[in-house]
């Protein structure tokens, strides 16, 4: 398991043990010591390093001394320099090496032993550790005996003289640790945010990288699944460590802890190029990163995929340019790692999804590769496949700079005549950028005076299209308001019409105006509705008296004294009510209005009969008009239907339902069994 995951302090110590339990010889004690190596490189825990010392000065007898001291300088470079706890691997290493020098008889070898130990205790009280003043006493008066039973003195060291002052200073230093440490102490592991605020201290105020790193290792060792964390270790790697040795290993650690998240996996790939690149050739650099790249791949979602794909991409086109692009196999390698990424990634989305890739691909063929023929048909074979986002405005407007950038204007004007064309969300972005172009790099003004013409005659089918849609909305939305809000306001007006007459005498600024329609005016009043919420009672004044003098205008307003989107408008005369009818739908503020008269409002029901004669369809393609959807799904049946409505919402966008009234119901039965899941653009009707 310990190959995928790492393993936590306590399962590493119930693992050696059972080993250690059943080991006698030699290649045993080999694997014991493999196991702890393994062990204190995946999270800093001090009593890990403890038993991993204590195991290896056990086994003395079978080791050399030099291998020992090496494992015990690897742990004070780790464990010693633990704040609280650190002082306890210097003890360790310290009476190991006192336990050697009792040993001792040849003077060179004694004195040799006397300066290791002399010079631990000085590299001990120059570190912040918890217990360093204890520790200056002890040395203090091992000077002494070392003076007075062997008659050497240490004191006349040429650096003794600074050894106070760097003892001085780490105490200082440890002062100011010890309410961090405390607060560590007090707190409830795991102890995020007490390890978040020890952070920012240290790195704000201890220029030590080891140290600020023993740090960082703690925190990690109880938050072994924080991101944040991770990440900001991270960082703070990336900006002080340049050796592929150091860096490396803590970003593979990284994603063995978090191997969900894929922005750790392209920082990896970021990262390993950055510290190998100067050492490593380019195969071998291409290898390590396609390693990492696959790993990532098996252990992220899918969402994931593009970012990593494209940092990889990215790499191997650095990695060209390093190599020279008049090298083929170079060249034909980074083509193949882009198909590779297409033909992975297509099957599970679409070309769509793809979009970035492309888009690189295409520029890096182009201005690297010096083949727009290339970069053109990258950029085709993209549009052909896609299924949305050819559709959208900015897509050839890409394209666009794109050709102006590598290509010549005329291959400008024909993408952007073509993408009017095929545009459904702003047409008019394509439009203007193409006149402007023309206005700024066109040398005809017929050729200019054409693209005008076009763009117009385009723009005028469009426009044309946007007000079938929006009158459909507009026959939703009229028998809408009939069912729903036209209902409800006249239940307020009949049974609350003492209210009405109360709140009359209220102003705008309160609860607004709801009087109550009389009877014998009903006739000369219309019920307006659709309106913008802005629209105040001058505004429609003024527009309705066109249709003759208005008597009275009621907007309908809400608790908070705001328009309901809806009025009642009086005149004086009933032939101004058949003047305004005419004018249903008429647009107030961009917006369709919708004027029904009063009577027709209060005895609206809905229908109670089965309508045997009406198709309802479903799950249309949101960019097909109601002229499209009849043309394409019932041509043979055009003069058998009465009447189409394809259901929008307010801004003119389909919702991808409609209704058809046939002629008969045996038409209409007929038509569903012929329909019936009839494919138009990949999907089922």
């Amino acid at each position: 398991m310990n190959k995928v995951y790492p393993l936590s302090p306590k399962l590493w110590k119930e693992w050696i043990q059972d080993e250690i339990s059943i080991s006698n010889t030699p290649e045993q004690c080999k694997n014991i010591l493999d196991l702890y190596k393994r062990a204190v490189s995946e999270y800093l825990d001090i009593d890990l390093w403890i038993d991993y010392i204590n195991y290896v000065i056990k086994q003395r007898n079978l080791m050399e001394i030099d291998t020992i001291r090496k494992i015990l300088d690897e742990a004070v470079a780790h464990a010693g320099l633990h704040a609280k706890r650190g002082s306890i691997i210097w003890t360790l290493y310290r009476n190991f090496e006192m336990s050697i020098l009792e040993g001792l008889d040849e003077q060179k070898l004694f004195q040799q032993q006397i300066n290791r130990i002399y010079d631990l205790y000085c590299r001990q009280i120059s570190i912040p550790l918890n217990g360093i003043e204890e520790v200056y006493r002890e040395f203090s008066e091992w000077l002494d005996k070392m003076e007075n039973d062997f008659q050497i003195n240490l004191k006349q060291n040429e650096n003794f003289s600074k050894i106070e002052t760097k003892y001085n200073k780490a105490l200082k230093k440890y002062k100011l640790l010890e309410k961090y440490e405390n607060a560590l102490e007090n707190s409830e592991s795991p102890h995020y945010q007490q390890y978040v605020e020890y952070l920012e201290f240290v790195k704000s105020n201890d220029d030590d990288l080891a140290r600020t790193q023993c740090l960082f290792e703690r925190a990690i060792t109880d938050n072994c699944l924080q991101l944040d964390l991770w990440f900001d270790y991270l960082t703070y790697c990336d900006s002080k460590f340049v050796v592929e040795e150091i860096l490396l290993p803590i970003y593979e650690r990284a994603t063995l802890n978090c191997y969900w998240d894929g922005n750790i996996w392209c920082r990896y790939l970021e990262a390993a190029e950055r510290v190998s690149c100067m050492e490593k050739s380019s195969k071998d650099l291409q290898t390590q990163l396609s390693s990492i790249l696959e790993r990532a791949l098996k252990c992220v979602s899918f969402d994931y995929y593009l970012n990593l794909w494209i940092t990889y991409l990215c790499f191997i086109r650095r990695m060209t340019n390093k190599i020279g692009w008049n090298n083929d196999e170079a060249v034909e390698n980074l083509r193949n790692t882009f198909r590779s990424a297409i033909d992975q990634l297509e099957p599970y989305k679409d070309a769509d999804y793809c979009y970035p890739i492309y888009n690189l691909y295409a520029d890096i063929e182009t201005k690297f590769c010096k083949n727009l023929i290339n970069g053109r048909t990258i950029w085709n074979e993209f549009l052909n496949k896609s299924t949305s986002l050819k559709y959208q405005a900015e897509i050839w407007l890409d394209y666009g700079h794109f050709e102006l950038l590598n290509g010549d204007i005329e291959h400008v004007r024909q993408i952007l005549l073509k993408g009017l064309n095929t545009c459904k969300d702003v047409p008019e972005k394509i439009g203007e950028w193409l006149l402007k172009l023309e206005r700024t790099y066109g040398d005809n003004i017929n050729v200019f005076y054409q693209l005008k013409i076009k763009y117009e005659k385009i723009m005028k089918k469009i426009n044309e299209k946007r007000l079938r849609q929006q009158n459909v909305e507009c026959n939703v939305q009229t028998k809408s308001m009939g069912t729903t809000k036209r209902k409800a306001d006249n239940n307020l007006m009949d049974k609350n019409e003492d209210s009405m007459n109360k709140k009359k005498k209220l102003t705008n600024d309160q609860h607004g105006v709801t009087v109550k329609t009389d009877e014998s005016k009903r006739e000369e009043t219309v019920f307006v509705s659709n309106l913008d919420f802005n629209v105040d009672e001058d505004e429609l004044r003024k527009i309705f008296s066109k249709f003759g003098e208005v008597r009275d205008v009621r907007l309908v307003l809400n608790y908070k004294g705001l328009s309901k989107g809806y009025a009642f408008v009086e005149f004086n005369h009933i032939n101004s009510v058949q003047k305004a009818l005419k004018h249903d739908r008429m647009l107030i503020r961009q917006r369709p209005a919708f004027i029904t008269e009063m009577d027709k409002r209060k005895n609206f029901q809905y229908g109670r009969n089965k309508e045997d004669n009406k198709l309802f369809i479903k799950n249309i393609p949101l960019e097909i008009s109601e002229e499209e959807l009849l043309n394409k799904v019932f041509p043979e049946y055009r003069e058998s239907i009465i009447s189409a409505r394809l259901v929008t919402r307010r801004d003119g966008r389909s919702r991808g339902i409609a209704y058809i009234d046939m002629k008969d119901a045996e038409t209409a039965a007929k038509a569903v069994q012929e329909k019936n899941d009839f494919e138009l653009l990949d999907r089922k009707l």
